[in-house]
Order: structure tokens, then sequence, then C-alpha cells
């Protein structure tokens, strides 16, 4: 993906260089470090792995197709409310 590091070998020398405090840390391009706990939600995750295939050449993928992912399966599924949270007098 753009702007991010993906290379398991410089990841791994992240964590070993404790540069980050693990596989986990939130500042990590992982699954549990970073995506789950934004609440991105695995439906989510699995349609844009469907999306992007599976390829061994250097791809660029944009940001904006993982969250078009989110987008399009926060809509089928987030409960949506609104309210006035300060009202004006007329």
């Amino acid at each position: 993906m753009t702007y991010t590091l993906t290379s398991k070998r410089k990841l791994l020398k992240l964590v070993q260089d404790k540069h980050v405090k693990g596989w986990d840390d939130p500042r990590m391009p992982t699954i549990f470090g970073e995506l789950r706990r934004r609440g991105y939600t695995p439906e989510a995750l699995r349609d844009f792995c469907d999306r992007i295939g599976r390829c061994q050449d250097d791809n660029i993928i944009e940001i904006g197709l993982l969250e078009a992912c989110v987008r399009q399966d926060l809509n089928l599924h987030a409960q949506r409310v609104m309210a006035v949270l300060h009202p004006l007098k007329l």
C-alpha cells in the first residue's frame, strides 16, 4: 500500500531493535496492530483482499481502496442516528 512499510524483514528489525513494543503495536501495519484497533471489520478486510487479489509483482495499492471497503461494510451494518445537541430557539 502507498506510504506503508510492508516488508516482513524490515518490520521484524523494528521489533527486534525495540523501536516498537511488538507486532501488536498500534504503529505497526499489521491486522491486529493497526486495522482491528481502528474498527476495521473482518468482512471489510476480506473484501479488500478479494479486490486486490494475489500477485507476486510489486503493486501500488491506494489506501483509499481499503477505506472504501470499510465504508461499504459500515453502510450495511452500522446503525445511524441523528440528534440536535444544541438546539436554537426560534
